[in-house]
């Protein structure tokens, strides 16, 4: 199978619910673009064997002929991508894979579109081992799934089983956003960085860099708390399982 065919095959042994995926966009003929997986999604082929190279995942049919706009990560066990008409889509799961079946849903090696509270754009999207976040196109910030250190941002440590809004950030614009294996952190439009979930060792960000190794403030947040970035703007955000990386510029 090549890069140019649809979901299906692999090989290798079975691997453990903590195997992780990888994908990427491809943009070709204009606005057109594909989007290629591999690597292990339990659900896209048999046996669940990992995909060992790029394969081209279809995007269901579509009335309104809708296209891949950008892949938005995956957890544990499945993977996630938006459309150009707000769609976020998630796939690669199946129905006894834990905490990353409550999250995503069985969806197997099928693209589905999932269902939001209200219909609304999904313009960013993100997830970490087993919670995922969503930024709509007005900017509120949707949060669901594993919520056991507070990476959902609902101020309780419950799952989220279904995308439910961070009430505390009602009112700023939320423009990026980024999950890590149990942190979530965003960015707004006016220049704020918001962080909450697990911060055993520090990915939240909201320490003082004057204290000693070990003992900042190392506390896990289950409500956004502001990072305190100055006389910076703030670009771009990416999370790792256990730290954070905000890119950023000078004022003009």
């Amino acid at each position: 199978m090549n890069g140019g065919e649809e979901v299906g095959g692999g090989g290798g042994e079975d691997m453990e619910e903590d195997g992780k995926e990888e994908m990427m966009v491809v943009e070709a003929r204009g606005r057109d673009k594909t989007v290629l997986m591999w690597g292990y999604l339990p659900g896209v082929s048999p046996q669940r064997s990992p995909l060992l190279h790029p394969v081209a995942v279809r995007m269901p049919d579509s009335p309104a002929g809708d296209r891949w706009k950008d892949v938005s990560g995956g957890g544990c066990g499945f993977a996630m991508a938006i459309s150009e008409s707000g769609n976020l889509f998630t796939w690669g799961s199946t129905d006894d894979m834990g905490q990353s079946y409550v999250t995503s849903g069985k969806h197997e090696e099928t693209p589905e579109v999932f269902d939001l509270p209200t219909k609304v754009p999904i313009v960013k999207a993100a997830a970490g081992w087993a919670h995922c976040v969503a930024v709509t196109d007005t900017g509120a910030l949707l949060t669901f799934g594993w919520g056991l250190y507070g990476q959902c941002g609902q101020g309780s440590t419950d799952d989220e089983l279904s995308p439910t809004c961070v009430s505390s950030l009602l009112g700023v614009e939320i423009q990026g956003v980024a999950a890590g294996l149990w942190h979530t952190v965003c960015t707004s439009v006016d220049g704020g960085v918001y962080s909450f979930g697990g911060n055993q060792f520090g990915q939240l960000g909201t320490g003082s860099d004057q204290a000693e190794l070990g003992l900042g403030d190392s506390i896990d947040r289950n409500i956004p708390a502001v990072v305190p970035i100055e006389n910076l703007q703030p670009k771009n955000v990416s999370c790792g399982w256990w730290h954070t990386l905000v890119l950023s510029e000078s004022p003009t």
